[in-house]
C-alpha cells in the first residue's frame, strides 16, 4: 500500500464513526456532473408551472412587509432586513423560471433596501416605484421595448441612492 492509500484508509477509519455527514461525504455520488445538471434542468421544467403562484405569494409577503415598514416612523432594521429577504427570494429564482425582468427589478429593490439600511435613509416613493414595477411585470404581457423603458427609469431611481460601497 502507498503512503497516500494508508493516509486515506486512516482518515476514513477515523471519520467512519464521527458523524453521518462525514460518512456521506466520503461516498461516491453515482452520477456524473452532466447527469446532475440534466436532472436539475428536468426538475426546473417540472416546477415552472408553479412559479407564478409562488411569485404571487412572495410578492404578497413582500408587500405586507413594505406596508409595515411604511407605517414605522423610525424604520426598524429588522423590518428592513425582512423586506430585503423577501425581495431576494423573488430575485433569486425569477430568471431560473424564465422571468429575468422580475429578477432585475427585485435585484434593484434589494440594492435600494441595502442602501437605505446601510446609509440610514429612506424613500417611500422609490420603494413604491420598484414594488409597483414588480406588480406590473407579474401581471402584464410586456414587450421588450416596454421593459427597456421601465429599466431605464428604475436605474435612475436606484442611482439616486448611492451604495455605501461605491465611490462618489
Amino acid at each position: 500500500m502507498t503512503q497516500a492509500a494508508d493516509t486515506e484508509k486512516a482518515l476514513v477509519t477515523k471519520l467512519s464513526g464521527v458523524t453521518r455527514f462525514h460518512q456521506l461525504s466520503r461516498r461516491p455520488s453515482g452520477i456524473t456532473r452532466q447527469e446532475a445538471v440534466q436532472k436539475a434542468a428536468e426538475v426546473v421544467e417540472e416546477l415552472k408551472p408553479n412559479y407564478l403562484e409562488w411569485l404571487e405569494a412572495d410578492i404578497n409577503r413582500l408587500g405586507a412587509t413594505l406596508d409595515l415598514l411604511q407605517r414605522q416612523a423610525i424604520k426598524n432594521p429588522g423590518t428592513m432586513t425582512e423586506a430585503y429577504h423577501h425581495a431576494r427570494a423573488i430575485r433569486d429564482i425569477g430568471t431560473t423560471f424564465g422571468h429575468p425582468a422580475i429578477t432585475t427589478v427585485a435585484d434593484d429593490l434589494c440594492e435600494l433596501l441595502y442602501c437605505f439600511s446601510s446609509n440610514g435613509i429612506y424613500s417611500q416613493d422609490a420603494i413604491d416605484t420598484l414594488f409597483s414595477s414588480l406588480l406590473y411585470l407579474r401581471t402584464s404581457e410586456n414587450s421588450q421595448e416596454n421593459v427597456d423603458v421601465l429599466f431605464e427609469g428604475l436605474e435612475k431611481v436606484v442611482n439616486r441612492f448611492s451604495s455605501p460601497d461605491s465611490e462618489t
